[in-house]
């Protein structure tokens, strides 16, 4: 069973594998190809503790008054209510620059590698000519290095679901799923991430697998054999 410090060190992790960082520790990029900018503010919440970051740019005194107020933020109680810090950081951050995204969700981790059903596919750029033209539309245009691993199922002649290394590094990697509209609630997303995941942990690197807490059909996928619950995200833009 897993303790608070496991968790804790469980967000380090995965905040090291979302990001990129200047050589204080303040956010820089998200941690893919291409990069777009981090949030302002980063909280991640686990029953041992929290950690948080914020974006290198902040101005000195907003950037001590999170500091601050972050500093006193408690640790995750109850999985979904609200951090105490939130309505006061928004306050913050809106006196630079208006807030234009928040988001918060539940962080999941595997803990057993799974076993994968038959029917699944390895994917790379020469396989998007096979995607469904739902998963097109969404920009599925090409399959990087930096997405591998890469795995789909095939239905009616068409890539229908993928998963994919969304942020990867030399010690872990999140999962990205996508799923076209038409083929849904089949199960399909949870297959692929556990093939995801297998082949992450196979290379002996922890696998991650984070959602919303209003995306039901995500959460339902993290309720599959072999995933716990560590943390909370907090994302403010």
């Amino acid at each position: 069973m897993a303790t608070r410090n496991d968790s804790l060190e469980m967000m380090r992790l995965h905040s090291q594998t979302n990001f990129r960082f200047d050589g204080g520790g303040r956010l820089l990029s998200t941690n893919e190809e291409p990069p777009f900018l981090a949030p302002r503010m980063f909280l991640g919440r686990t029953a041992g503790g929290n950690v948080w970051h914020l974006r290198h740019d902040l101005p000195d005194e907003q950037a001590e008054n999170l500091a601050a107020l972050l500093g006193r933020e408690p640790p995750l109680g109850v999985p979904g209510e609200e951090p105490a810090c939130l309505a006061q950081a928004i306050v913050i951050l809106a006196r630079d620059l208006p807030v234009t995204a928040i988001h918060r969700g539940p962080a999941f981790v595997f803990e057993v590698s799974p076993e994968p059903g038959g029917g699944l596919v390895r994917l790379d750029s020469a396989d998007v000519a096979r995607f469904h033209p739902q998963l097109r539309e969404v920009g599925w245009a090409e399959i990087t290095a930096s997405q591998q691993p890469c795995f789909g199922i095939e239905a009616e002649g068409a890539i229908v679901a993928i998963c994919h290394s969304s942020r990867s590094s030399a010690k872990a990697a999140a999962a990205g799923v996508d799923t076209a509209t038409d083929y849904r609630r089949r199960g399909f997303g949870r297959r692929v991430v556990e093939a995801w995941a297998a082949e992450v942990m196979a290379g002996g690197r922890t696998a991650f697998y984070s959602t919303t807490w209003d995306n039901a059909a995500s959460r339902a996928i993290a309720g599959g054999p072999g995933l716990r619950f560590f943390a909370e995200d907090c994302h403010i833009t």
